[in-house]
């Protein structure tokens, strides 16, 4: 806090306007800081500015107080009637941190991120009903596909596919398609099969798909 001050009334001539002295007490916050202050005498001279500055001054229930007190010291009536009494020109405040927010205020912004995160778990959620209805449906529409082409195949389990190809050895890969490679393999009663290695990569739609295996499935081995 910066008080500034500046005795514009009292002159510094020889003149009966020079007679005259301002001498008050300063308090800040109920407390006395600086005693029989006077103006001219701390600014050495008239039309001079003075500034006291104090630090970590503390603001109790949202007021900041600061009361100058006319003790009786000085002249009453030079130069003129009422010059005595106290006389600032400016007051400067600074926070050294920034001021706490009414918890009021904080209602709106939390009420607001509740909504938001609602909002974007709910968009989320939506993508995920949409993605996964896609990929039941183009899921459903390729197993009605396959059974359309009347395949006559097998039941193999994941361990015996693993085990005819060696576990997807490539010295076994015979070719690549759109949907992944396909490996040679053997069955343990000597069958030769191919095996088509889907990769999730792949872009093409379930028609490809269908028309690749209809395809593999035509060959003889």
């Amino acid at each position: 806090m910066e008080l500034h001050f500046s005795e514009i009334i009292i002159r510094g001539n020889r003149s009966f306007y020079s007679l005259g002295r301002r001498i008050f007490d300063i308090y800040i916050q109920e407390k006395l800081v600086w005693k029989d202050f006077d103006i001219e005498k701390e600014a050495q001279g008239v039309d001079k500015e003075v500034i006291k500055e104090l630090k970590a001054v503390e603001v109790k229930n949202k007021t900041l107080e600061i009361r100058f007190h006319w003790s009786g010291k000085g002249t009453t009536a030079s130069p003129t009637r009422g010059t005595y009494g106290p006389l600032i020109s400016a007051i400067s405040l600074e926070s050294e941190f920034p001021p706490p927010r009414d918890k009021k205020s904080k209602v709106p912004i939390v009420v607001g991120a509740s909504v938001g995160a609602s909002v974007l778990c709910l968009i989320f959620l939506i993508l995920g009903i949409l993605w996964w209805k896609g990929s039941l449906d183009s899921k459903t529409s390729r197993e009605k596909a396959l059974r359309e082409l009347d395949l006559q195949t097998g039941f193999f389990t994941f361990r015996q596919i693993k085990a005819a190809t060696n576990n997807f050895d490539l010295k076994n890969k015979i070719g690549e398609g759109g949907f992944g490679s396909v490996y040679k393999g053997i069955l343990l009663d000597g069958t030769i099969i191919a095996v088509k290695q889907l990769s999730s990569k792949s872009k093409q739609g379930n028609r490809e798909f269908v028309n690749e295996i209809g395809m593999i499935s035509g060959l003889q081995h």
